[in-house]
């Protein structure tokens, strides 16, 4: 899988070493399955003094937090390609609840009250597939809460066919910004 990715990790690692140098990969410590620490690979969206415990939907791009090029990884999610490795390594699986930072206690506390820090996070998951980037703790969890109740071999499908799709339909203009008013 690594070796089919591995051009566009490479066009990937060159945009971001001309745009702000190095390093191209960004590690921080996640939770795992059973809560277990892991080491996560991401590629660098964000100059390198922003700490690194801060969740990343909570840094906006007008900020000037975020890289040129990092803005446009995240449009695109390939700044997620090197979680990969994590899940050839066995740290996380291709569908499952995104993994949390150590920092996200009240997204912890709610997953462990349902059971749901039992699995092993995903590289996309139910919340992605629905198009939602969910950022609200109650919201994060039902839908963690519904895979697991529902998780089978046929959704994880469901999950990975329509996940480029999703990415796809992000990247494209949106249509009724062009819109004359009658």
């Amino acid at each position: 899988m690594l070796l089919l990715f591995s051009p566009i990790f490479l066009l990937v690692a060159v945009l971001i070493a001309c745009d702000t140098g190095f390093p191209v990969v960004f590690t921080q410590t996640r939770i795992g399955k059973d809560k277990m620490p892991f080491t996560i690979y991401k590629f660098r969206t964000m100059y390198a003094t922003v700490p690194s415990d801060v969740p990343t939907y909570q840094v906006k791009p007008r900020k000037g937090l975020v890289t040129p090029v990092g803005k446009w990884l995240r449009k695109s999610k390939l700044d997620e390609l090197p979680q990969l490795w994590n899940i050839l390594k066995g740290d996380m699986s291709l569908v499952g609840p995104r993994p949390a930072l150590w920092s996200e206690t009240a997204l912890i506390d709610a997953r462990d009250r349902y059971g749901v820090n039992r699995l092993k996070p995903g590289l996309t998951g139910l919340a992605q597939v629905k198009g939602l980037q969910v950022h609200k703790v109650k919201s994060k969890v039902e839908w963690d809460r519904q895979y697991l109740s529902e998780a089978s071999l046929s959704l994880d499908l469901y999950c990975l066919l329509i996940t480029p799709l999703v990415l796809i339909s992000s990247l494209l203009p949106f249509r009724g910004r062009n819109k004359r008013k009658r």
